[in-house]
């Protein structure tokens, strides 16, 4: 599916548009989130993760990673509140080692869903195509990729890059992002 080393480009990729952030926070629409991305739809979700105590260090409680997913849901979010200023209103960290495992499982998965949408061809695409790839489905999640850019992946099948290009944009993003993704995708 991809090289070893194309996974460590890819991660690096995705930390610099996504940012790595290692406490909890609201993202653009409200969802917390943490790491490189990673939504924790559910306080089963972050409950699940390895937290740290900021001061500390110690390992944080299902009740405390509880107590302050439940605090942050109420924040306010968007455009004007990033992600770094959630931080002074967090206790809990999420370790680096932590932060690097979900992201390696972020791209394990999406690596295996590109794979199921566009087949044994995606194995041959070039490296920037893969990357541009791995942004959109990081960003939208597979459905949202199949189902809400229908020319974009029939461009991709056809591998007419400059037009697949064209239909990249997403809303809800920056438009320096939605350049970096038509840019690589026509080279």
């Amino acid at each position: 599916m991809y090289q070893p080393a194309l996974g460590a480009v890819i991660a690096q990729h995705l930390e610099q548009l996504e940012g790595r952030i290692a406490h909890m926070y609201r993202d653009t629409r409200g969802y917390i989130t943490v790491g490189v991305g990673h939504l924790l739809a559910t306080e089963q979700d972050a409950t699940a993760l390895a937290f740290i105590h900021r001061d500390t260090g110690l390992a944080a409680t299902p009740d405390a990673i509880r107590q302050e997913y439940q605090a942050l849901s109420t924040r306010p979010y968007g455009q004007r509140h990033g992600a770094s200023s959630f931080a002074a209103h967090t206790n809990l960290r999420l370790p680096d080692a932590e932060i690097d495992t979900l992201t390696r499982l972020h791209i394990d998965r999406f690596g295996h869903e590109l794979l199921s949408l566009y087949g044994p061809a995606f194995d041959t695409f070039t490296d920037p195509i893969k990357l541009a790839l791995f942004d959109m489905i990081f960003n939208l999640g597979l459905t949202k990729l199949r189902r809400g850019f229908p020319r974009f992946n029939q461009h991709i099948h056809n591998r007419n890059w400059t037009a697949a290009a064209k239909e990249s944009h997403r809303l809800g993003i920056s438009e320096a992002r939605n350049r970096h993704v038509h840019n690589l995708l026509s080279g």
